[in-house]
Parts: C-alpha cells; structure tokens; sequence
C-alpha cells in the first residue's frame, strides 16, 4: 500500500464527508423553519457542481491507494453522492415552479425527514469507520515507517506533514485533515467551475449510473423468498410432463401468452391431484429456455415465506430484475426511497416495486417483448384477504404501456379464489378447468406416465421385458381416475427400496374403493401405503407404539405454520433425532423427507393432509388425525421448548443500544434456530386452534410471568414485533370471551397480565423492534409503577441506572403513537370493519395503517398538497381524500392504487363525505358538490352557500345533506334544493353532524346547536366555547362531544341541552 495515496484518499473522504453533513444539517433547518426563511442556505446549481468534482477525486484517488476498506468506504460514499445529486436535481426543477413558494416546500417535495435522517446517520458512520481504520490499520504502518527512518517523511508538504502528526500522536485527525484540505479543495473547485454545463451534466448523468452492482445484488437478495422460483434446489427432483403429454393445454398456453390482445391473466384451476404444479414447471421451464420467463413463484403450504404473501411482490420484483436488468435500477431505488417496504402492505409492495419501475422503463430496451409471470399453488396461500388483493392487482397489468406482463396462475377452484377473479373483468383472464379436459386425453397422459416411471423400476430390479403388463398398466390407469398424483404416488410406493416392486404392485391392484367419492381410490391407496409403512406386521405393545408415534410425529407435521427439519421437529417435540427419520423413512412414498440436515420436511402433496385430517376420507381411524389435539400438542412443547431455551441477551449482544441491523445473519441462526423461532411465532395460534382449558395448570401465566420480556426480544431479533402484537391481542380476545364464562381469580388475574402485556407491548414496540436489549432497559424503566410486567421484572433493571425516572402510575390512554408523517396531521378515520386507519397531514401525503398492530401499510401520493380530509365509504373499499391542490382523489383502500381524480372544484377541498349506500360522494370547498362515487362524474352543484365550506355530512338515510360556511345549510340530497339556511355567524362554521337517528343536526363554531334535521328549526344553543373544530354523537344519540380550540372536548346532553363534563387538554 502506498502511505502518501492512502493519505490522499483520507484527506478526500474527510472532505466529502463534511461537505454532504453541512448540505444535510442545512437541509434540516430548512425543515423546521418558517416559509420564506433560510432562502440561501442551498443553491442548487452550486451544491451540485461541488458534489460532482468532490466525488470525482474521491474516485480517482481510490484507484491508487490500495487500502481495500477504504476503497470500500468510497464506494459506500459514492452511493451516498448519488442519492445527494438526484435530489439537488429534483431541487433545482421544483424550486422553480410557481406553486413552490419557498425553498423549505421544494425541499419538503424532494426529501422526507426520516430520508433526510437516515443519509445524516450514514454520513456520521463515514466518520467514525475513517477514524477507526486510522486509528487500528494507519496509525501503526505510519510509526513503524517514522521509525525505520523511511524516505517518505523527507520534503513533505505542510498539510500532508499536519495529517500524519495528527495520526501518530492520536489528535482530533478528522478536523486537522479538514482544515489542512479545504483550502486546496476550493481552490480546486473554483477553477473547475470555469467547465463547460454540457460537461458537469454529462458527469452528473454518469455518476448516477455508476451504481455499486454488488450492492444492488444484496439488496434485491434481501427481497427474495428461498426456494419461490420453480427451478430452485427446492424443486429440483419435481416431475415435469413427459413429451407428449398435456400437449393441446400447452400450445394453448402458449398461444395466450403471445397474443398482445388477450387477456393478461391465464386461469389453470383443478381439483387436488389433477397435475396443476407439473404443469406450471413445465411452462415455466418453456418460458425460461425461449427468455420469456419474468419471474416464478411457487405457494407451498406449511413452508416458511412459501405459504403466505408477505414476500410475494419482492420475490416477484427481485426476480424480475434479473430478468430485464434495465428494471433494476429503479427497484433498487424504490428500495432505498422505501426502507421498510418488505414489512408494508402488498398494495404498496406491488406499486413501488413492480408497477411502477415497469411503468418507468423504455420501450427501446425491451423491444416489445411480452414476459410471463408463472404462480402456482396460489390456493396454499394463507389469507383469503390477501389472495383475492393478489388477483386484482396482478390484474393492473393489463394497464401497462410499455411492458406486456402475462401471468399465469394456477390453482384448486377455491371460493376465495373464484370470488377474486369474479371481481375482475372477463376480458381481463381467461379460465381453463383441468377437470373438464376429455377423460381418454387424460388417461393418455397417465399411461404414458405409468409407463415411463415403471420402467425405470423395472431395469433397475432388473424384472422382465414385458413387466408389469400393459394390462396391469390399464388397471392403474382407471384407478388413478384422472389424478395424476395418484400415479406420481403409486410409483414412489411401488419403487421403495426396502420392498420388492412386484408385492407392492399387487398390493395397490388389490384395493377396494370406498364409496364413491371422487378421492376414493387415492384415499385407498394412502391407507395402503400407511398399512404397510407404518405397522407392518406388528401387533399389540409395538403397534400401539408405532402408531401413537406416527400421530405425534406426523400429526405435528400436516399442522405445523412453518415446516421443520427433521431435527428442529425433534427437539420441539422433544424427541430423540432417530425417532422422527425412523418414522419419516417408512414413508418416503407420501412425504419428501431428504438426508440433508438443512431441508424441511414436506408432504408429497396436499392432499395427503386433507386425507389424514378427514374422518369422511380416512376410513381408518388408527391413521386419523384429531386436528384439536395436533394443536394442543404443539402449544404445549412449544411453550415448554420456549421455557427451556429463552433467556436475556439470547445473542450475547451485552450493549443495550445495539440495532437489530447490527446483528450478523449467521449469530442470528446460530443463537435462534428454527426450533426457537417457531415456537416463538406461533405458540398462541396453536392454543388457539386447540381445546385447552387456559385456566388448568396456569401454563399461559407462568410462561408469561418468567419469560415474557424474553419472548419480546426475541421476535425483535427475528424482526417479527408486529407478529407479537397480533398474538398478544389473540390472547387478550381468547382470554375475555372465555372469561365471562369462566369468571375466577385464575382468570382475572391472567387476563390482568395479558392486558398489561399489551399495553407494553404497543407503547414500546418502536425502540424494542430497533434495540431487542431495550426490552429490559428503557421499555421497563418508563412502564407506570403498576404496570403488571414492570412489576413482575423489576429484578431486570439496568444495574448501572441508580435512580429511577419518576413514571406515571398507570397505563394513559393513548394505546400507540403512529409516526411517519412530517407534517400536521389534519383528518383521521377508520375503517368500517376497524382494521384500518386512514390519516391525512399537511406533508401531502395520505397513510394507510394497520389498525391493530400499527403497522404502515401504504402511503398514498398523487400530488395532493395539503390533505384537509379522509373518509372510508360504507363498505371500506375506496378512500377518500379532500386538498388543498383543489381535486378530490379515490383509492382502492386494499390495493393503493389511485381510482379516479374529481376535477373542477372551485378551492381547497376541506371537507368529504360518503353517502351511506357509498355511491355518492360530496365534498366541500367553495362550493358543495355531489360526486357518482363509482364513476367520478359530477353529479351536481348545489348553490347558495357563503364562503369556505368547512363541512360537509350526508343525514343516515341519506336524503339530507348539510354544510357549513359562514351559514348552516341543509340540502335535499337527490335534487340538491336549499331546505333551510341559517343567519351568518361571526366567523366559521366548522362541523356539522347528523345524529345516527337522522333528527338532529349539529353544528359547531363558536357555540354549539342543535336543529331540527327535518325543519331546520334552531332546537337550541348549548353553549359558548372558542371555535368548536370537531364534534360526534354517541350511538344512542344522547350525548354530543365537540373539540375546540381551547384544549377541551365537552361532552353535552342532547336531551337537556346541558353541559355534562369538560376535560381539558392544556
């Protein structure tokens, strides 16, 4: 390494760093300044050519340092140069457009606080990873070179001389290389400016190009779920159709798939068995060798990211832009403009992943071509909610310009599914039944299987030509009955090795069919299979044995949330390893269990578990899995397992303040293995779906007394928190229904420890979910002093904290703060059925948020200015939104996407309404406009008013309709006459609301009344207060509760027209 480069390329990361922490901290100010102010703080212009020559230099003094961890420091610092340089650019744009009135709003449009604070934490990294190679790597070579004397020292310049003295003797370096440098830099930076604009943008351009790959490549890592795609290691040895197999279904495959006119959704559905996954491997495998293959994901129930949506849209996103690497830059930055968005909505996932890095591509670069996407399975999908969300917004790539996306989805005709793709229009999929194929094509296709795989087993016992027959083929090809996984497990049963294939034949051609369901001879079949591998000849003690270990074992594994390895299921159960690879051994014919440590165990297909879980199917009850008590059991090991294994500090981590972030991956496997992190996530969902007596043995109490906090930090470390809120609310319900049932001191005192459980869990899930060691430390120290867990864990106090903050004594009212606006936050509302909960705010932007857990779900933008208004329609499908940019938007509340923009509103929209069958909808500005919800068209414009509308409410029936200005008016809905419209106020008239009766109307400004909401007649005043900005009934109509600008609600009786109490705020 050469000392004086290295000294170089030091100088000039010092100086980088300094230059983005001062254009940051500016940036800062600028945010929390008043309009107006601070106007020369940033030029643009100027920032921007500074940045392009600082981070050149950095480039090329880089190249001839040698130092490999600075070399990566300036790659690092290269990234941040170019998120720094696309938002000068945005600035530079935004800055002068009119509607920008000041820098502070261009700069609010550009940056988001929490961007602006994640690039000031990354820069403050820089510094402190400089200091410490300097201080370990530099500051050692540097002596031992002073002491050999060396040839370097001699005619050294002033600064270089300043910057190793500070090295050697251990100064503050940082700022004695800045101040030795800025001298020399600007000098540098100001003769260069003399450079032409032509070239200055020609290097912006190429710095913004010059994106670290090996970083993309990480992150897009990060997105993937292991074994989606269908040529993962998972899939390896799954069976694709034989050659001239499922011939005629393919090339129709293939002929929608090329169609740019068709629909943009293909429909394979079948009942289990029928050859839907080969089918889908086999596509894809077509799609992937003629380079028309966009991504690939494969449901499997019971396998971790497999049997859910979570990772769906980022497997797909991830895959994709491998597929057309011009998409990946703009993922990458989705990305980083979205730091937690693997933990937002599918909505949100799918637009700022997919759609619209899609939508953002050149066509040039794709020449036109149409890529397939291939889902299968999309049945063992957990949720119905979700798959039904995964339908209608695979169904917007039908809406895509430059791309065209197929997708190819197959699946059993499920309700949820056939309702999902009855909510998309016809011409957007098309349909094509399995069942409903000829029968002669298909047992075609299955002989032709049966022959193939026989033969096989034939040659490898080395049986006769003629082996089995084509007669004994024809015989299993009628008792397949069109399944082929019928066939696909006829073979595997007939090729074990430890049988010979001739005996085993005659066994499965043996068989009777019970009854006549459509399953019959598979579930025949499955006995069979189970009869000869799991008890043989035994009898008495030993059988007795063999199958209450196959109801354990087995049984566990058709239930379980996530699969196992076989030594992760062993030590959950608390077996010994050999147990359960004895018992999976004997029945490698209907589970893929692999010698591999590392592989979960799996089912050969679902329809093993319906089997076993079914006493209509499963005519022999030895096998039968009670699917209550496979339940009980798995929460009973697994809240034993956790007793047993969870402690403090599960990763030795020691600090207090370590990030989760900061954990590597591998200390992660190695202190939480999979065993842990199961029983972790679903102990609760096991009790649940199990028939235990909570209350008997106090089991749930005594876990959560001891090991609570610990359970805490370990979901931080597995970054599953939002999990844990869910479950501890589960418990909380279980515990209350069953309690009014079973009224005891057990009960009470459980219940009192699972609510306070709550309460800590959602006041301090932020720092928890960042720092897993705050769980002991700030979370527990701030509790109330009655706090039941504080209580219980006072032992774990900090040692080195020697007094106490003083605390509240109980738990307040407030369940959770939301953060994530950067603005005033104007209007908030939940949904219909309260799972979600809209917020709009002054930082332009609308947030859709997990009711429950608190989760962001999606933020919805659109150029909206100001929001002033939100509102859910009746039935919680669209969102509603009232600006200042003076539209009214409407979004699909579960997908993000935005429906529709109501254009000609004279002014700022301050207030929207829904009627209550959702098919209007009205809004108030300068004037009162009633809107068809479904269609975006004006309906009408109601006259009359004076002033601002500040407020606008449909009556319950939906016939009236109220405003507020400087007057209160009511309205006939349906033909939008004036009804009645009071004196002028003082000043404004901020809210108007109907009781839930539909016979009163209230309305708020400076005093509270009530009218008659039939007559309009003032019924009376009920009091003075400083401008009432909010007011709601109660259900039953009796009470009023209004908001105002004095720091109080009041609560008002409607009936005696008095004031009942006043809490104050202030």
């Amino acid at each position: 390494m050469e000392i004086l480069a290295t000294i170089g390329l030091v100088g000039n990361i010092v100086q980088f760093v300094d230059f983005g922490s001062k254009l940051i901290s500016k940036s800062v100010q600028l945010y929390k300044s008043n309009d107006g102010t601070l106007q020369e703080n940033i030029d643009a212009e100027t920032a921007t050519n500074d940045l392009v020559l600082l981070n050149n230099k950095l480039k090329s003094s880089a190249n001839t340092a040698g130092d490999a961890a600075l070399e990566k420091l300036c790659i690092s610092c290269n990234d941040v140069a170019v998120e720094l340089l696309e938002a000068l650019d945005k600035l530079k744009v935004q800055g002068k457009r009119e509607r920008w009135k000041s820098m502070r709003k261009a700069i609010r449009s550009v940056w988001d606080k929490a961007h602006i604070q994640q690039i000031e934490g990354r820069l403050a990294g820089f510094k402190e990873e400089l200091n410490l190679h300097i201080i370990v790597n530099l500051r050692e070579q540097i002596c031992q070179l002073r002491l050999e004397g060396s040839d370097l020292f001699k005619g050294l310049d002033a600064t270089t001389r300043n910057i190793l003295d500070a090295i050697e003797s251990r100064q503050d370096f940082f700022n004695i290389a800045l101040h030795t440098q800025t001298g020399l830099i600007r000098t540098q930076i100001v003769d260069e400016h003399g450079t032409t604009r032509a070239k200055i943008t020609q290097e912006i351009e190429s710095l913004k190009l010059d994106v670290n790959l090996a970083g993309q490549e990480q992150r897009l890592a990060e997105l993937h779920a292991n074994g989606a795609a269908f040529n993962s290691r998972l899939w390896e040895h799954e069976p694709r159709c034989l050659p001239e197999t499922r011939v005629d279904l393919i090339q129709q495959v293939m002929t929608w798939s090329e169609d740019p006119n068709g629909p943009c959704i293909f429909w394979l559905n079948g009942m289990a068995g029928t050859g839907k996954s080969t089918i889908a491997r086999t596509v894809a495998r077509i799609f992937a060798d003629q380079n028309r293959l966009g991504a690939s994901f494969i449901f499997s129930r019971g396998r971790r990211d497999l049997d859910h949506a979570g990772k769906f849209f980022t497997t797909l996103a991830a895959q994709l832009s491998h597929t057309l690497p011009a998409l990946k830059p703009y993922v990458c930055k989705a990305m980083a403009e979205n730091l937690n968005i693997s933990q937002q909505g599918l909505g949100e996932q799918w637009k700022h992943l997919i759609f619209q890095p899609l939508s953002n591509l050149q066509r040039a670069s794709l020449q036109s071509q149409t890529f397939v996407v291939v889902v299968d399975a999309l049945d063992e999908c957990d949720g119905e909610n979700d798959v039904q969300l995964i339908l209608r917004l695979l169904s917007q790539t039908k809406s895509l310009k430059i791309v065209r996306l197929r997708v190819f989805i197959t699946s059993r005709p499920e309700t949820p599914i056939r309702f999902g793709f009855l909510d998309i229009p016809k011409a957007i999929h098309r349909d094509f039944l399995l069942h409903d194929v000829s029968a002669p094509i298909i047992e075609r296709d299955i002989s032709i299987f049966f022959y193939c795989e026989l033969e096989i087993t034939r040659k490898r016992w080395k049986l006769p030509e003629q082996w089995p027959g084509e007669h004994k083929i024809k015989l299993l090809v009628q008792k397949a009955g069109g399944l082929f996984i019928y066939a696909a497990t006829t073979c595997r049963y007939i090729q074990h090795r430890k049988d010979h294939p001739e005996r085993r034949l005659a066994l499965i051609l043996e068989g009777d069919i019970p009854g006549q369901s459509p399953t019959g001879q598979l579930d025949t079949m499955y006995t069979q299979v189970l009869r000869g591998s799991v008890i043989g000849d035994c009898e008495g003690q030993e059988r007795a044995y063999l199958l209450e270990r196959f109801r354990q074992i087995v049984g566990s594994i058709v239930i379980l949330f996530d699969p196992l390895t076989a030594n992760a299921l062993a030590k959950l159960l608390h077996l010994e390893d050999w147990m359960v690879e004895v018992t999976l051994d004997s029945l490698r014919s209907i589970s893929d269990f692999s010698d591999d440590q590392d592989s979960p165990i799996r089912l050969l297909h679902p329809s093993f578990r319906d089997f076993l879980l079914d006493k209509q199917r499963c005519s022999d009850a030895q096998f039968l899995i009670d699917r209550k008590e496979a339940h009980n059991n798995l929460f009973v090991n697994s809240l034993e397992f956790m007793s047993k294994n969870l402690r403090r500090d599960m990763c030795n981590l020691r600090l207090p303040g370590t990030f989760v972030t900061e954990v590597e991956k591998s200390k992660l496997e190695e202190y939480l293995p999979r065993d842990v992190q199961y029983a972790c996530r679903y102990w609760v969902y096991h009790l649940q779906r199990g028939d235990i007596n909570l209350y008997d043995n106090c089991r749930v109490h005594i876990f959560l007394q001891k090991h609570f906090l610990h359970w805490l930090e370990t979901l931080s470390l597995m970054g599953n928190m939002s999990d844990g809120v869910v479950m501890v609310r589960t418990l909380e319900s279980m515990l209350a229904s069953k309690s009014k049932v079973e009224h005891t001191s057990n009960a009470d005192l459980l219940l009192a420890t699972v609510y306070d459980a709550k309460r800590f869990i959602l006041n301090n899930r932020s720092i928890i979910e960042k720092a897993p060691l705050q769980t002991y430390s700030s979370a527990l120290v701030f509790s109330p002093k009655k706090s039941v867990i504080r209580t219980q864990f006072s032992t774990q106090f900090p040692v080195w904290i020697k007094g106490l903050p003083v605390v509240e004594e109980g738990w307040n009212p407030s369940l959770q703060t939301l953060e994530g606006h950067s603005g005033w936050v104007n209007s908030v509302v939940f949904s219909p059925d309260g799972k979600w909960l809209a917020t709009g705010s002054e930082d332009e932007t609308v947030k859709l948020w997990d009711a429950e857990t608190g989760t962001l779900q999606s933020t919805l933008e659109g150029g909206l200015g100001r929001v002033w208004s939100v509102t859910f329609s009746p039935d919680g499908k669209w969102l509603a939104a009232g600006s200042e940019d003076e539209t009214v938007k409407l979004w699909d509340a579960e997908t993000g996407a935005l429906q529709s923009t109501l254009e000609g509103c004279s002014g700022q929209v301050w207030s929207v309404a829904f009627s209550p069958e959702g098919k209007r909808l009205v809004s108030g500005s300068d004037t009162v406009k009633i809107w068809d919800a479904e269609t975006g068209v004006l309906q009408s414009t109601l006259e009359g008013c004076s002033g601002q509308i500040w407020s606008v409410a449909f009556s319950p029936d939906g016939k009236r309709l109220a405003s507020g200005s400087d007057t209160v008016n009511l309205w006939d809905a349906k033909t939008g006459t004036l009804q009645s419209r009071s004196d002028a106020y003082p000043g404004r008239v901020w809210s108007v609301v109907f009781s839930p009766d539909g016979k009163w109307l209230a309305s708020g400004s400076n005093t509270v009344e009530l009218w008659d909401a039939e007559t309009g007649v003032l019924q009376s005043t009920l009091g003075g207060l400083d401008w009432a900005r909010s007011m709601a009934f109660s259900p039953d109509g009796k009470r009023l509760a209004s908001g105002s600008y004095d720091n109080t609600v009041k609560l008002w009786d409607t009936e005696a027209g008095s004031l009942q109490s006043v809490k104050d705020y202030m």
